[in-house]
């Protein structure tokens, strides 16, 4: 089977679904769904100045994050 024809398999997460990984960690929202090879782009906050919220992004195997 080549390269090109093989898609993941794992879990599927849609905009907006609210996740965790597997280990802990921050509550994060997907804000690009999964793609083709399971990379799941999701934003969580790390912290508040004053009124304005800091937040974090980064892809994830889809492997790695469960639905919270």
């Amino acid at each position: 089977m080549s390269e090109e024809s093989e898609s993941y398999t794992g879990p599927k997460f849609k905009v907006g679904a609210v996740v965790q990984l597997k280990s802990g960690g921050p509550i994060m929202t997907v804000i690009t769904p999964t793609d083709y090879d399971g990379d799941v782009e999701c934003r969580w906050f790390k912290a508040s100045e004053g009124e304005h919220a800091i937040t974090d992004e980064g892809y994830f195997s889809g492997y790695c994050i469960v639905p919270r």
